[in-house]
């Protein structure tokens, strides 16, 4: 895994990443407006598809999380699409991208990230700080499409404990 050296991110950069985006149709070509003004800001700062995850904000958060926990699809696409290595670095919560899409129930982002890595069935497992999995994320919030979606992707995240000693299957039966 590649270690980059944290950035801070200015207010222009988090706000094209947490900027709400208007929903659109597909056929009516905002969605590509808004890549390429994305792409145009990382290249009008020189920011090359190595460095875009290196810019942190002040939470330890890098600009796939601020998209993510947004639900700007876009804009996750655009970062996906430039990043070739891991995705599951965490915040200063120890948040991955996909633990804050599946708490705040964005299902088309938890998608797009999990069949983004799906040769990288990890990055579903992996447990934040609370010892939570994405999946635990989104059952404790009520979040059963999103939790379809990720143990849809790997069934095996649904037996993982958290710090409390309670697999996904069971705080689903609970709820």
């Amino acid at each position: 895994m590649t270690t980059l050296k944290p950035k801070p991110m200015d207010i222009e950069l988090y706000l094209a990443a947490a900027s709400p985006l208007p929903q659109s149709s597909p056929d009516n070509g905002i969605n590509d407006t808004i890549a390429t003004a994305f792409r145009d800001l990382l290249a009008s700062r020189s920011i090359s598809n190595h460095d875009i995850l290196s810019y942190k904000s002040p939470t330890g958060s890098t600009l796939l999380h601020v998209a993510s926990l947004k639900e700007n699809l876009n804009i996750v696409k655009v970062i996906l699409s430039c990043v070739g290595y891991s995705i599951t670095s965490p915040n200063s919560k120890g948040d991955t991208v996909l633990y804050l899409a599946a708490r705040s129930e964005h299902v088309a982002v938890v998608n797009t990230l999990v069949h983004r890595r799906e040769k990288d069935i990890g990055l579903s497992r992996v447990k934040n700080l609370r010892g939570n999995t994405a999946a635990h994320e989104a059952i404790m919030g009520g979040h059963c499409q999103t939790m379809e979606v990720l143990v849809g992707c790997d069934p095996r995240v649904s037996m993982i404990l958290n710090n409390e000693d309670k697999p996904v299957l069971y705080i689903a039966v609970k709820a």
